[in-house]
C-alpha cells in the first residue's frame, strides 16, 4: 500500500478480538454468570474491542482498487482477481490489489481459499453443534431446565435464548445495564442450569458430537491444518524478511 500512496493501518485490535472468542465460548450454552447478569441480564459486560477506523481518511476513487483489485462496486470474481487491474502512479498493481498480494504469499491463492479443506474445521463444528442441540438427553435436560423455569413464572424460552427485546441493548449495540425484570429473570435462568445440571449435560453431548466428527474425518482435518500451518509459516516469514 505505501508504494501506491497509502499509510494503511490494521483496522483490529487482535488481543481485543481475541478475548470476544473467550466471552463467546463461556456463554456457548446459554448465560451463566450470576455477576454479569446481576447488572446487564442477558448480555455479556461490555467490553472495548471497536477501535475507530484508522483508514476512514484514505477513502478515495483509487483505495479499493489498490486494496482489493476492484472499484465502482466490481464483484471480485475469480476472473477479475486473476489479472492485474491496472496500474497507479506507473506502478502495476498486483491481482486482487495489495491484499490478494498478501493472501497469495501467505496462502499461495489471491482469495486466501487455496483447499477445499480450509473451511472443513468450521464445517464439522457447526454440524456437531446443530446435531447436539437435537439430540435427545439434551433435549430432555432443556425440558428439565424449562420446567424449573416455569416455576419461576417464565415459559416459551430456551436456555440458550433470552427476551426477545434485550432491555439493556442500546439502538447503537452498546450495552447498557438491563432492567431489573430482566436481571431477574436472567438469575433464575442461571439457578435453573445450576440445579439441572444443563450446562455440564449440554457439553456432554456437544464435545461426544465433536469427538465423532473429528475421527470420522482425521485425514481431511490433516490436510486443513497443514494449510493453516502451511499460511503461518509464510505469514512469519514475511513478516520477519518483508
Amino acid at each position: 500500500m505505501t508504494q501506491f500512496g497509502y499509510e494503511f493501518k490494521p483496522e483490529m485490535d487482535f488481543d481485543k478480538y481475541a478475548e470476544s472468542f473467550l466471552v463467546s465460548d463461556a456463554r456457548l450454552y446459554g448465560i451463566t454468570d450470576p455477576v454479569v447478569a446481576k447488572v446487564y441480564g442477558y448480555l455479556p459486560a461490555p467490553g472495548n474491542s471497536a477501535i475507530p477506523n484508522a483508514n476512514a481518511a484514505l477513502a478515495g476513487p483509487n483505495f479499493d482498487l489498490v486494496l482489493i483489485g476492484v472499484d465502482n462496486g466490481e464483484a471480485p470474481t475469480p476472473e477479475v482477481l486473476s489479472k492485474s487491474p491496472g496500474t497507479l502512479g506507473g506502478i502495476e498493481i498486483p491481482a486482487g490489489g495489495c491484499l490478494g498480494d498478501a493472501r497469495l504469499k501467505v496462502t499461495g491463492n489471491v482469495s486466501g481459499n487455496a483447499l477445499d479443506s480450509e473451511t472443513l474445521g468450521q464445517d464439522l463444528h457447526i454440524q456437531a453443534w446443530r446435531a447436539a442441540m437435537q439430540d435427545e438427553k439434551l433435549a430432555a435436560a432443556k425440558n428439565a431446565w424449562a420446567r424449573c423455569m416455569a416455576k419461576g413464572g417464565y415459559t416459551g424460552i430456551d436456555p440458550i435464548g433470552g427476551p426477545e427485546k434485550l432491555s439493556g441493548l442500546g439502538e447503537d449495540g452498546t450495552i447498557n445495564p438491563a432492567s431489573d425484570s430482566e436481571v431477574k429473570q436472567a438469575l433464575v435462568d442461571i439457578e435453573c442450569k445450576r440445579t439441572t445440571d444443563w450446562v455440564k449435560t449440554a457439553n456432554a453431548v456437544h464435545v461426544d458430537y465433536a469427538l465423532r466428527a473429528i475421527n470420522e474425518n482425521q485425514l481431511a482435518l490433516e490436510d486443513s491444518k497443514n494449510f493453516f500451518d502451511n499460511a503461518l509459516e509464510n505469514a512469519n516469514d514475511v513478516i520477519a524478511n518483508g
